[in-house]
């Protein structure tokens, strides 16, 4: 009786080793080339983002030459799949999960777009954005949206299984290596990162070198528009972007309670459209509606009242921030009210707080501080500060540092 309690002891043992050995299987499909640069191509942006995810050493990513081959079965492209496309290719190759992504321009910037896909179900996982001014600077930062969508996976390891788990990791490291066009078999994969990176970025300072304009030359009249703003094309590409990635998701309506993280009624990935209650935070994708949280409410886009101590919206709000500190990552249209109000990018509608920042305002901005790299509107306040001024300023301390007067106090107007 006691040897079989020990044989059934042993088993679960060895049991939950191997289980907690076992790594995420992920499939890095090509990113898709929209911006119409050709000194950053779609093959060079994949491997960056695949030896980011293999240099993790949380995953086993699939043999690109596995990929193709299915690909090639299926009669797939490599870019442009559904997600229902991509689960199937997922599922063929053996992947728990997908990278799919987008490389656009809006305006003077630069988009990158990932998405995490669950083969089981094709649902969309995470979703997470990179937005720079310069390629360079994409390829520094391009681990960031890979280490976001993937922070939630394959984070089950025991220390049991540390051992067992590096030499899963080196074996797929070096396949992977092999697979991302290294020219020795002795070259690491942070070796390889790094060439991809320094070859793409000497690529990069070639085409600057060789298209870089005389002191004569003046700027075209579309290189003048470009440098005012975003085109209405990609305004349009951006919002078609954000779109494709959320119409997917699974839906949850009517009502949303949650305590805080994952503890939820419908999980943070999916959307959800109703009113929501959460206890600390409460997070959602694409929320439609009013969303509540003491600490956090949460959303990628957020269409309707959101409230908390520190609303958050990632991407793009259509409504109303009330709370202590508001944040909205890319674009606002509406009314943000609190202590501390942001929108990173673009602003239409009122921001009324203690201190107000913005990219570009069409609108007003009513605070003791009020800060924005465009005014298009009315700034009233102790302190306004613009880099151009196309309206009014009130307040004590006024100032317009490309157009206007530089310093006014009580009045300053821009034209």
């Amino acid at each position: 009786m006691r040897f079989r309690k020990l044989l059934v002891g042993f088993l679960f043992f060895v049991g939950g080793i191997v289980w907690g050995a076992e790594q995420p299987s992920i499939v890095v499909m090509e990113i898709e080339n929209r911006s119409g640069e050709t000194s950053l191509d779609s093959r060079t942006l994949t491997e960056v983002v695949e030896l980011h995810v293999v240099n993790m050493r949380r995953f086993r990513v699939v043999e690109r030459q596995k990929l193709d081959r299915i690909l090639s079965e299926q009669k797939l492209n490599q870019s442009g799949l559904t997600e229902k496309e991509v689960a199937r290719v997922g599922t063929l190759v053996g992947a728990s999960k997908a990278i799919v992504g987008s490389f656009s321009k809006v305006g003077r910037n630069y988009l990158l777009l990932l998405r995490l896909i669950d083969t089981s179900t094709a649902t969309i996982d995470e979703v997470a954005e990179l937005r720079t001014a310069s390629l360079e600077d994409l390829l520094d930062r391009i681990d960031e949206p890979v280490k976001k969508i993937l922070q939630r996976t394959g984070q089950m390891t025991t220390s049991s299984d540390k051992k067992s788990q590096k030499a899963e990791t080196e074996v797929s490291s070096e396949q992977q290596t092999a697979t991302v066009s290294s020219p020795t078999t002795e070259e690491t994969d942070e070796d390889a990162l790094e060439r991809l990176i320094r070859e793409a970025k000497e690529k990069l300072r070639q085409r600057q070198t060789s298209e870089k304009p005389t002191e004569s030359t003046s700027p075209t009249p579309s290189s003048q528009r470009e440098e005012e703003g975003p085109t209405t094309s990609s305004i349009k590409e951006e919002s078609d972007t954000v779109w494709e990635s959320l119409k997917n998701n699974r839906w949850g309506a009517v009502l949303q309670l949650g305590i805080a993280g994952d503890a939820q009624i419908y999980p943070r990935r999916w959307n959800f459209i109703g009113i929501g209650f959460g206890l600390f935070t409460l997070e959602n994708k694409l929320y439609i509606g009013w969303q509540y949280a003491f600490l956090a409410p949460k959303a990628y886009v957020m269409a309707g009242y959101q409230q908390g101590l520190f609303p958050h919206v990632e991407g793009y709000l259509l409504g109303v921030q009330h709370g202590l500190i508001n944040r909205v990552g890319v674009s606002a249209m509406g009314w943000q009210a609190g202590f501390l109000n942001t929108v990173q990018n673009n602003m239409l509608g009122l921001q009324q707080g203690f201190i107000n920042t913005v990219g570009n305002l069409k609108g007003a901005q009513i605070g003791f501080i009020n800060v924005a790299k465009e005014v298009r509107g009315v700034q009233v306040g102790f302190l306004n500060t613009t880099r151009r001024l196309y309206g009014v300023q009130v307040g004590f301390l006024n100032t317009s540092r490309e157009n206007g007067l530089p310093f006014m106090v009580g009045l300053n107007i821009g034209f």
